[in-house]
């Protein structure tokens, strides 16, 4: 089953076409973001593959943003990140990744955190694609209810409830994302 999703940004104007295929093991997006940024247009697509519990694998980011043409490629290896070949031993507790410019990213979390009660701190590797950066940073999350998070960064410079849909696909991000459009698309065989 393949999910497709229309999310449109508020604050920084653009769409994004996303694409989830499901499979037994794993989880395969595609995505296209096509924007405005400092007045200037940019497009990014990404591909992220993650296992089934939604722990990131493999992330390929080619970006074009203020002139800037980009190619990211961060891999799991073994227990090993490598970003662009390169060993990244910094990342070793990270389980998920953050991109900015979507708010799919947020699902990873939603989805492959066990939720109790507590707010949850965990590594992230986040992709600043504005700024052309790769960073460790911690995030906390704590489920509301079924449909809402609180997301915030952990040195308290933003904060955010979240609105998910009944797959962990964000609906609502306030002043920072709506979802459009969302369809199931079966398998081609």
């Amino acid at each position: 089953m393949i999910t497709s999703i229309l999310w449109k940004g508020i604050s920084s104007p653009s769409l994004e076409n996303c694409r989830i295929h499901h499979t037994a093991d794993a989880h395969e997006i595609h995505s296209m973001i096509i924007g405005l940024h400092n007045g200037r247009i940019f497009q990014v697509e990404y591909q992220i593959r993650t296992d089934v519990n939604w722990q990131s694998l493999f992330v390929r980011i080619s970006s074009d943003i203020d002139r800037k043409t980009l190619i990211t490629i961060l891999e799991k290896k073994g227990e090993s990140w490598f970003l662009n070949n390169c060993p990244a031993p910094e990342f070793e507790q990270a389980a998920f990744v953050d991109i900015s410019l979507t708010p799919f990213t947020n699902t990873l979390p939603v989805r492959g955190l066990p939720w109790t009660k507590d707010q949850q701190t965990i590594d992230v590797i986040y992709f600043d694609l504005p700024a052309g950066e790769v960073r460790l940073v911690q995030q906390k999350y704590k489920q509301i209810d079924g449909s809402h998070y609180n997301f915030a960064t952990a040195d308290g410079r933003f904060e955010a409830t979240i609105t998910v849909d009944f797959e962990g696909f964000v609906t609502d991000y306030p002043t920072l994302f709506k979802m459009m459009a969302k369809q199931e698309i079966p398998d081609e065989k």
